[in-house]
Protein backbone atom coordinates (compact mmCIF):
# COMPACT_ATOMS: atom_id res chain seq x y z
CA UNK A 1 0.00 0.00 0.00
CA UNK A 2 1.10 3.54 -0.72
CA UNK A 3 0.20 6.80 1.04
CA UNK A 4 -2.48 8.70 -0.86
CA UNK A 5 -0.17 11.72 -1.12
CA UNK A 6 2.29 9.59 -3.11
CA UNK A 7 -0.44 8.35 -5.45
CA UNK A 8 -1.83 11.85 -6.05
CA UNK A 9 1.59 13.51 -6.43
CA UNK A 10 1.58 12.88 -10.18
CA UNK A 11 -1.23 15.43 -10.59
CA UNK A 12 -0.56 19.18 -10.52
CA UNK A 13 -3.68 20.02 -8.50
CA UNK A 14 -6.33 18.33 -6.39
CA UNK A 15 -8.85 19.34 -9.07
CA UNK A 16 -6.87 17.46 -11.71
CA UNK A 17 -6.59 14.44 -9.40
CA UNK A 18 -10.33 14.60 -8.80
CA UNK A 19 -11.11 14.58 -12.51
CA UNK A 20 -8.72 11.68 -13.15
CA UNK A 21 -9.83 9.52 -10.22
CA UNK A 22 -13.55 10.35 -10.10
CA UNK A 23 -13.34 11.26 -6.41
CA UNK A 24 -14.65 14.62 -5.16
CA UNK A 25 -11.95 17.15 -4.22
CA UNK A 26 -13.37 17.49 -0.70
CA UNK A 27 -13.07 13.74 -0.16
CA UNK A 28 -9.51 13.75 -1.48
CA UNK A 29 -8.59 16.52 0.98
CA UNK A 30 -10.20 14.54 3.83
CA UNK A 31 -8.35 11.36 2.89
CA UNK A 32 -5.05 13.24 2.71
CA UNK A 33 -5.67 14.77 6.16
CA UNK A 34 -6.45 11.32 7.58
CA UNK A 35 -3.30 9.78 6.14
CA UNK A 36 -5.15 7.32 3.92
CA UNK A 37 -3.36 4.43 2.25
CA UNK A 38 -4.16 3.16 -1.25
CA UNK A 39 -3.90 -0.46 -2.39
CA UNK A 40 -2.76 -1.27 -5.95
CA UNK A 41 -6.39 -1.94 -6.96
CA UNK A 42 -7.42 1.57 -5.77
CA UNK A 43 -9.03 0.61 -2.46
CA UNK A 44 -8.59 3.41 0.10
CA UNK A 45 -7.91 2.59 3.75
CA UNK A 46 -8.16 5.19 6.51
CA UNK A 47 -7.34 4.94 10.18
CA UNK A 48 -10.38 5.22 12.39
CA UNK A 49 -10.51 7.13 15.66
CA UNK A 50 -12.84 4.44 17.00
CA UNK A 51 -11.22 1.93 19.32
CA UNK A 52 -12.58 -1.52 20.05
CA UNK A 53 -12.46 -2.93 23.53
CA UNK A 54 -10.41 -6.05 23.13
CA UNK A 55 -10.94 -8.61 25.85
CA UNK A 56 -8.31 -11.23 26.49
CA UNK A 57 -9.52 -14.69 27.40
Amino acid sequence: MKPITEVLSRYKTIAAASRATGVAPKLLHENIARGALVEPDGTIWIRSKTKLKMESK
